[in-house]
């Protein structure tokens, strides 16, 4: 038996692992859309996944399941050892660091994730950092229905302590988060005023 290692096997391993993520991660979410919204769940998955890659981190594997995976235990009937079973450990391990534990009420989680991203391995901080991006930037042009001023505000104040509490992670990331931040408050206080 020969063993092929050229760079298109490689490219084809690493495509058939990132889609099994994305079928997986889809499959879970395919009944949820976005708060607020008829957006179908996956797609902030991918805009996740995409924005690590567009950051220069798409060949990061592991990372980019995550990215796809980030939610699934959180929002989904999967739990960690599913994660573990079908995407291996390491893939797990950055999953658990940005899952919330939703037996927890939602200002405690929150406060949580103040606290502890600092500590957080370099994909975890990196895949928040995203994840917070497609947050922002949903909640400045998508608002959820249901959030009014306030709830945005408070929302973009705690994206922004998390940002200062993983401050030199990603700068590039860290950056945009707080210019859309920066963005969003200046649009509300216009809302506002």
């Amino acid at each position: 038996m020969t063993v092929s290692n050229s760079s298109d096997d490689i490219l084809k391993s690493f495509s058939n692992y990132l889609f099994n993520a994305l079928s997986y991660a889809s499959q879970m979410h395919q009944n949820q859309r976005r708060k607020g919204s008829d957006t179908p769940y996956v797609n902030h998955l991918i805009d996740v996944a995409r924005l690590l890659a567009e950051y220069h981190m798409g060949d990061d594997l592991v990372l980019m399941q995550a990215a796809l995976l980030h939610d699934v235990v959180e929002d989904t009937e999967a739990d960690m050892r599913d994660v573990e079973v079908i995407f291996g450990q390491d893939v797990a391990s950055v999953v658990a660091e940005v899952t919330d534990d939703k037996s927890l009420p939602k200002h405690l989680r929150k406060q949580l994730v103040v606290e502890n991203c600092a500590h957080w391995t370099w994909r975890a901080k990196v895949l928040k950092l995203a994840d917070l991006i497609s947050n922002v930037n949903d909640v400045i042009h998508r608002p959820p229905t249901s959030w009014d001023l306030e709830r945005q505000s408070n929302y973009f104040g705690w994206a922004a302590q998390v940002a200062q509490m993983m401050a030199g992670a990603h700068p590039e990331l860290e950056y945009r988060l707080l210019g859309l931040i920066e963005t969003g408050q200046h649009q509300l206080e216009s809302k506002a005023g």
